[in-house]
């Protein structure tokens, strides 16, 4: 079955993109005759330091995508439903809230990032106005890929396209991926909420560890009230 497998495609981009920025700042001094102590060294420094945070990067994301590829073929799935349309509109305000505070904390977290490493430079000797118009102009690029990604996602149709997913690594809503299995995640709690009669959702919140310490998400999966033994069941290998 050939699936279109989103996080490759993003783990290919994301990859290329920011090792040529990093390959770029390596060659930017020996092309334009920078004087190493006059910040080309400093500056070919931080080009490494950006291709090993694009491995980095390759890395996680490739480990998404082979995880991605194995649910949506259904191996080793515990649960797989769809919902019913008449649900589908009471849920997706859950979806689109959830997605913006995560384009908010996504464009939060590169822009603390692009100013931590921007100041390193400029301690190491790199001209202040340089950095600075890089570090703003990193910033207004992330900004402008956060807002277009929360107006796609308030201009999304109220549908949910595809079954959901869950196995013992992770889950799959409306195509998008909960991984609570990379790395140092793992699954703190899973909890049953009853948004109304006929509509429950099944929230599991995991955890990974990155540079400022342990961060939570919670991922949502809507189901009918009619299922909540199930639902049950899953919460139960989840937490076992």
């Amino acid at each position: 079955m050939k699936i279109r497998n989103k996080y490759k495609i993003w783990a290919t981009r994301w990859g290329l993109g920011l090792s040529a920025v990093g390959l770029f700042m390596i060659l930017l001094p020996g092309m334009t005759g920078m004087d190493g102590m006059d910040g080309g060294f400093a500056l070919q420094f931080g080009g490494g330091f950006i291709i090993i945070i694009a491995l980095i990067t390759i890395f996680v994301l490739m480990k998404n995508a082979r995880l991605y590829q194995k649910l949506a073929n259904f191996q080793n799935v515990i649960a797989r439903w769809a919902v019913p349309v008449a649900l589908q509109r009471e849920y997706a305000e859950y979806d689109k809230s959830e997605d913006k505070a995560k384009y908010k904390a996504m464009f939060w977290f590169i822009s603390i990032i692009s100013i931590f490493v921007g100041l390193i430079l400029i301690l190491m000797g790199l001209e202040i106005g340089i950095i600075a118009l890089i570090i703003l102009g990193i910033i207004a690029f992330i900004w402008i890929v956060s807002r277009i990604a929360i107006l796609a996602a308030n201009s999304r149709g109220s549908t949910i396209k595809g079954d959901i997913i869950i196995a013992k690594e992770g889950g799959i809503i409306n195509g998008n991926l909960h991984n609570w299995s990379q790395l140092e995640a793992y699954v703190d709690h899973c909890k049953i909420k009853k948004v109304s009669k006929t509509l429950h959702t099944f929230e599991v919140t995991y955890s990974t560890l990155q540079r400022t310490g342990e961060v939570h998400y919670t991922a949502r999966f809507p189901f009918p009230a009619e299922m909540i033994e199930e639902i049950k069941r899953v919460e139960e290998v989840l937490m076992g």
